[in-house]
This record gives C-alpha cells, sequence and structure tokens, in this order.
C-alpha cells in the first residue's frame, strides 16, 4: 500500500480529511469503502486523489465519487483547484478507466473535451464518451451529441449529433428532449418542424424540466395564444422558476390575456424576487415610481432600483443612475449617475450604454467629451437600441 502518511499532516489539511484518509488507507470491510460516501469535499477528494496510489475498487470508486462531485464543480464554477490537482484527477482517471471502472469513462472523457488536467483531445473525448454510452450513459449520449454539433476538437457532422441527442432522449434525458426541441424549432441542423420541437417540449415537460416548461410557455406567447402560454407559466411557476413569475406578472401588467391588474402583477413580483429573480425588483421600483397600483413613492421605487443594481442587474444600475441624475428618491448626484450608468454600459445593458452616451454629451458627471459619446451610441445601436439609432441621426452620425 503506497501512502505517503507524513503528508496527511500537512498544514491546513482539516481533521476530517485526515480521517477519511485514514479510513481509506485501512480499506479491511466493505464498511469503510461505504464511507467514502462522503467525499464531498475539496479537502477530502484532493486527499484522496493526492495521497494514494492504490489500484483496486474501492479506491477507483471512492475516486470517481471524487470526481462526480468535482465534475459539478468544473460545470458550475468552471475552476477546480490548482492545475496540479487537476493533473492529478485526470492521471488517476485515466488508470481507473484503463483498468476498466466504467464508472470512470464518462468523466475522463469530459476532462478530455475540456482540456482539464490534460490538453484537449476531442478523438479521446468522443471514444471515452462511446464507452460510457455503451454502458447506458445518458449523459454521455449528450454531450457527443454536443460535440459533434459543436465541432468541439472534432469534425463537426450534424447527422452523427442528431443521432446522439436522439439515443439519449430515447433513454428519457430531459436534456437531450429539450435540446432536441431546440433544433427543430430553430431548423437547426434539421428541416423546421414546429410539431416535432412542440413533442420533445412536451415529453420533457411532462418529466418536469423547467426550461421545456418554459420553452412552451414562450413558443405560445410569440403565438400569442396567451391563455395556452400562462398555462405554462403557471407550471413552471409551481416549480419555483422566478422568471416564469416574473411573465406571470408581465401579463397581469400589460393585460396580455387578462384583465390588467396591478396588485396582482406586484404579487407575482414579489414571488420572483423571493425566487431570486432581480429584474422584479426593477419592475416593482417601476409601479413605485409611476403610482401604478400604488402610492406613488419615487424613495421606494430608487429603493428597490438600487436593490437590483447591487444584486448585479445591469438594468438596474441604468435606472438608480438615471434616478441620481434626476434627483428623484434620492439626493441628485451627477457623479454618482455617471459611475452607475458606466458599470450598467459595461455589463452591457444597451439602456445604461445610452444613457451613458447622454452624460458625454451633456457632461453629466463627467466632462463633455462627444467623440466618446458617439462611441457608445454606437455601441447600444449596434445591439439594437433605436434611440441611440435616433439620436446618432440627429447628430448626422451614419
Amino acid at each position: 500500500m503506497n501512502i505517503k502518511l507524513t503528508s496527511l499532516l500537512r498544514p491546513g489539511l482539516p481533521l476530517l480529511s485526515i480521517f477519511y484518509c485514514a479510513l481509506l488507507s485501512a480499506q479491511l470491510v466493505p464498511d469503510c469503502y461505504a464511507k467514502t460516501k462522503n467525499l464531498n469535499n475539496d479537502s477530502v477528494c484532493l486527499c484522496v486523489m493526492n495521497e494514494f496510489e492504490e489500484t483496486n475498487d474501492y479506491f477507483y470508486e471512492a475516486l470517481v465519487r471524487c470526481a462526480r462531485f468535482q465534475y459539478k464543480k468544473l460545470v458550475v464554477d468552471d475552476h477546480y483547484g490548482t492545475e496540479a490537482d487537476r493533473s492529478s484527477l485526470f492521471r488517476r482517471l485515466k488508470k481507473a478507466a484503463e483498468n476498466g471502472k466504467d464508472s470512470a469513462y464518462f468523466y475522463l472523457g469530459f476532462l478530455y473535451s475540456n482540456g482539464i488536467g490534460t490538453v484537449q483531445n476531442g478523438d479521446q473525448a468522443v471514444y471515452w464518451y462511446q464507452k460510457s454510452a455503451a454502458e447506458g450513459s445518458k449523459v454521455a449520449m449528450h454531450n457527443l451529441g454536443f460535440t459533434y454539433e459543436s465541432g468541439k476538437g472534432v469534425e463537426p457532422d450534424g447527422k452523427l449529433a442528431i443521432e446522439w441527442y436522439q439515443k439519449s432522449a430515447d433513454a428519457g434525458y430531459t436534456k437531450s428532449l429539450d435540446k432536441l426541441g431546440d433544433i427543430y424549432l430553430a431548423g437547426k441542423l434539421v428541416v423546421k418542424d414546429e410539431l416535432k420541437a412542440i413533442s420533445y417540449y412536451k415529453t420533457a415537460a411532462e418529466k418536469k424540466y423547467i426550461p421545456s416548461i418554459r420553452a412552451l410557455a414562450d413558443y405560445f406567447d410569440k403565438k400569442e395564444n396567451y391563455t395556452e402560454a400562462m398555462q405554462w407559466y403557471l407550471k413552471a411557476a409551481e416549480k419555483k422558476d422566478g422568471t416564469s413569475m416574473n411573465d406571470i406578472g408581465d401579463y397581469y401588467y400589460y393585460g396580455k390575456g387578462v384583465k390588467v391588474s396591478y396588485s396582482v402583477a406586484k404579487v407575482w413580483y414579489e414571488k420572483a424576487i423571493a425566487a431570486g429573480h432581480t429584474m422584479s425588483m426593477i419592475d416593482i421600483g417601476m409601479l413605485y415610481e409611476w403610482g401604478s397600483g400604488v402610492t406613488k413613492d419615487s424613495i421606494v421605487a430608487a429603493m428597490w432600483y438600487l436593490k437590483a443594481a447591487e444584486a448585479g442587474d445591469r438594468l438596474g444600475m441604468a435606472f438608480i443612475g438615471n434616478m441620481y441624475e434626476n434627483g428623484k428618491g434620492v439626493k441628485r448626484d451627477y457623479a454618482m449617475a455617471f459611475d452607475w450608468y458606466l458599470k450598467s454600459a459595461e455589463a452591457g445593458s444597451t439602456t445604461g450604454m445610452s444613457y451613458l452616451a447622454n452624460a458625454y454629451l451633456k457632461g453629466i458627471g463627467v466632462a463633455i467629451d462627444k467623440s466618446t459619446a458617439i462611441l457608445w451610441y454606437k455601441k447600444a445601436a449596434d445591439k439594437g437600441d433605436e434611440k441611440s439609432k435616433q439620436k446618432l441621426k440627429e447628430l448626422g452620425i451614419n
């Protein structure tokens, strides 16, 4: 047994990690192996990957469990540990896979596909994904579809992409069902077929897959079948989808398929906020700014815009900047207005870009700079902002 026991005592390694490393080193009975299910944090997994050189099933399964945990982190955070840690994860998974540990196939394919711990190699990614797919992995099938669709490390092949997405969908993977819905709705890789797209979405929706439920709602909304769209938004809202809650609020605000009711809209916006949807903070702010269904109150409006801005909402940044510029609900402060406009514009908001351009044009919180104003108007116009397009015409800019 090759374990560097002295390194278990290195500074910074939690006692819990030391305990599990010691537990793994014993490997006396299956009960010890069962306890590796607790490998659910970075320090413990790093210990497994960096302190052991075992080649038996207990170790391999512990390693795969760590890989499964870290895979989620890599997908969400796009980062895990140091380069040495990632190289260690790759090397050990490769060893496990080459020794026939089928549960390692998928994760090794993922590392090859993304160049994590090794040089990106599309052919090797496909090889290991295919081995995983042969063992029944729906996610591996889906990833093969994506690999061939995107040409990630391989020659793009639309036919193979569809084949793998379909295999994954046939196996019940909701993400592939949703993907096929997107493909047929857009007519990408295939002849456009809205009925087929709806069928895929509905199959995924029956499995309670929120993106497909929302896709159905959005589809019927674009078709102006607001009654049908509302039913799907409500289904998504039941699953705590904040965006759908916000959309329901908008339906009541604008009277889309229902009678206008600002009070009901406010209720749904509040539900959306509770579900983490920052845009609804702006919507409630607008209710108070204009007195729609509530007593007009610029102070409360500014408070909600600021909450949205501080939560990272780029439109909220533009709106609170506008409140500072005009002294609505807050003390007029041109420098503060400019700062929020700049943050909003740099975050990609066309409204923020337009407001920032106006600030440079008129010298609001900054020295007048017409050339920079035109630059920001152009950036907003290029993204489709009509007001910026009109302003450029007024300035004689084609």
